[in-house]
């Protein structure tokens, strides 16, 4: 299993890039309050529902969980007895209440002793401590402590509960920056495992910073994952299972970079985010609401139209080409990060012929990063791309 799972991340790392992000946007987040000053480096949380959340510090922290309510107030400490907080990045809840702690920081790629603690929920212990269970586990494809720096990502800041398992995601620190997150799955009961590298998703072209994974969370109904980074967030939906990265993905923006490590679900389509205190900038609470886009901005199935983008990634130039099976006017606009229109044209495509239209770098004004390439025709259908320039 692990091999055929290898073969396609190499695969996904040599192959020109498909991705199936339909829009990136900037997303509202509001600041709702200060965290308890325990949590200087508020790095996992969990939502118990809108005015009671857990969450713990990272490495710089005991090995204790904290509760408070939606304006910042400490409600409760929890002990984790026979614990130690070598670097935890994130927790995740199960169906049945379990809470789970990952004890996987490794920033520097050389730890072999990897973590996860297991308590019940802390809504049933009565006491202010309590003994977990422990998972130990490594990782399936990594072989060396540390390995090659073009193989360092095996950090890991990011974790769900899904079923029976856990789900991991890699925080990339690999130099050249490959702009991966790897997906890795074991068990949710104690024992020692080795987790099986199961998927990757690519994020961008990096710096490391704006394109890492930081936190991640499941849905109540187990219909959308999210996945948080310093000054963005990935949304996915309509997959089957656990073939998270099967769906649809969508990159919303925050408008400031900030630390945030943090991200919990309250429903469905309302989120808690966190960040650390960096200086004088964080240790905050924040609210998100995913907002449905309407329709007509939806990706459409590619019924009428043929529209390829090469070569993707791109340095200087990138030639577009559309076909369409019906004649008719079409709309082409490019879009930067901030869902700010930088290129538009007009034109009409004859049915069976291609057109090709070359841009060149001054259209980016010479900025690299993602884009986002919008095909509308006149019948309604919207076509989405994204493009990575470097």
């Amino acid at each position: 299993m692990f091999c055929s799972n290898k073969i396609k991340l190499l695969l996904l790392l040599v192959m020109p890039i498909s991705v199936n992000i339909s829009y990136s946007q900037t997303i509202s987040i509001v600041e709702k309050a200060s965290l308890p000053t325990i949590l200087i480096q508020s790095s996992g949380i969990e939502v118990v529902n809108k005015n009671y959340i857990w969450s713990h510090n990272d490495s710089s922290g005991n090995p204790e969980l904290y509760s408070f309510d939606s304006t910042g107030t400490l409600l409760r400490t929890l002990k984790i007895l026979n614990a130690t907080n070598i670097d935890w990045e994130d927790m995740a809840q199960d169906a049945s209440g379990n809470f789970y702690m990952g004890d996987f920081g490794n920033n520097t790629h050389n730890r072999q002793d990897l973590k996860i603690y297991i308590i019940p929920d802390p809504a049933t212990i009565l006491l202010d401590s309590v003994v977990p269970q422990v998972i130990n586990y490594s990782y399936s494809d990594q072989f060396a402590f540390p390995p090659a720096d073009s193989l360092k990502n095996f950090d890991a800041e990011a974790m769900i509960a899904f079923q029976d398992s856990l789900y991991i995601f890699s925080k990339d620190w690999s130099n050249p920056y490959s702009g991966y997150t790897k997906l890795y799955k074991l068990p949710s009961a104690p024992g020692t495992y080795v987790a099986e590298l199961i998927d990757s998703f690519y994020t961008g072209p990096g710096p490391t910073i704006p394109y890492s994974i930081t936190s991640a969370d499941i849905s109540p109904d187990n219909s959308k994952l999210i996945l948080l980074g310093y000054n963005k967030c990935w949304l996915f939906t309509n997959f089957t299972g656990n073939d998270f990265f099967s769906g649809t993905s969508k990159q919303f923006n925050f408008p400031a970079l900030t630390q945030k490590e943090a991200i919990g679900f309250i429903t469905n389509d309302d989120l808690y985010v966190t960040d650390e205190l960096v200086s004088t900038i964080g240790r905050k609470l924040y609210y998100m609401k995913i907002i449905p886009i309407p329709s007509s901005l939806n990706v459409q199935e590619n019924e009428t139209l043929e529209f390829t983008i090469f070569p993707n990634p791109f340095s200087e130039k990138i030639t577009i080409s559309t076909s369409s099976k019906e004649a008719g006017n079409y709309t082409l606009t490019i879009y930067n990060e901030l869902g700010q229109k930088i290129f538009l044209k007009k034109g009409f495509s004859s049915p069976g012929t291609a057109h090709d239209l070359t841009i060149d770098e001054s259209v980016f004004k010479n900025n690299s990063g993602i884009f986002i390439i919008e095909v509308s025709l006149e019948n309604g259908q919207v076509f989405r791309k994204e493009i990575v320039k470097y």
